[in-house]
């Protein structure tokens, strides 16, 4: 009965040390955002509405995680059309000075959030006799799923066919290089960033252009 109680006791000092993840299926409701923190953009009846997460409180209420650190702009965007035809996001870049980058895929992202598994698993060798080690390695496995498809889910969905006043919702995230101008001191987003996204209205390409405020 003592062993029984003191495995049980184990376990549940493990699930309080283990690693955790608190912000699956977190998404912004723009609404709610303070207007100051958005970009917006209107013209030929589509409505886009950007929120690029600048600070660390809001990239740990969205991903548990402090994307700046890893240099990594992510921006939820909202497309709303306004028009009576089907339209799609059809791309996306990012322009800082003479540098243009694509959207990363999630695994860039999935890289800098996953939890981590040797530290937890040392963590807990001696003090339960190295029971606690592959029960750390397991629950951490399976919280690393759950944020892979996290990241997944809250990607943009690009191509995806808008109905009229229909709307598309997700993350557009992009990985900076460590410089990217003699006044970039690489240690945090880089100034002077601008959000190129192509929208298609049937077979019509227009472009719109989002600056992203200096963090």
């Amino acid at each position: 009965m003592k062993k029984t109680a003191g495995f049980l006791l184990v376990v549940s000092l493990m699930g309080l040390g283990c690693a955790g993840y608190n912000t699956r299926g977190a998404m912004p409701v723009t609404s709610r955002v303070n207007d100051t923190k958005l970009i917006k953009a209107e013209k030929d009846g589509i409505a886009i509405t950007a929120f690029p997460i600048l600070n660390e409180d809001d990239s740990r209420k969205y991903f548990d995680e402090n994307l700046l650190d890893y240099r990594i702009l992510a921006l939820f965007l909202d497309v709303f059309n306004k028009t009576s035809n089907e339209v799609k996001v059809a791309s996306s870049e990012l322009k800082i000075g003479q540098i243009v980058l694509k959207p990363s895929t999630t695994d860039i992202m999935y890289k800098a959030v996953k939890r981590e598994y040797a530290g937890k698993a040392f963590f807990w060798m001696f003090p339960t006799l190295y029971i606690g080690a592959p029960i750390s390695a397991i629950h951490t496995y399976r919280i690393n799923k759950e944020i892979e498809a996290d990241m997944k889910e809250k990607q943009l969905d690009f191509g995806k066919e808008i109905k009229p006043l229909g709307m598309s919702q997700g993350f557009v995230w992009f990985k900076i290089p460590d410089k990217t101008s003699s006044e970039d001191k690489g240690d945090g987003l880089p100034k002077g960033m601008v959000l190129n996204l192509v929208i298609e209205i049937g077979k019509e390409a227009i472009k719109y252009e989002l600056s992203i405020p200096n963090n």
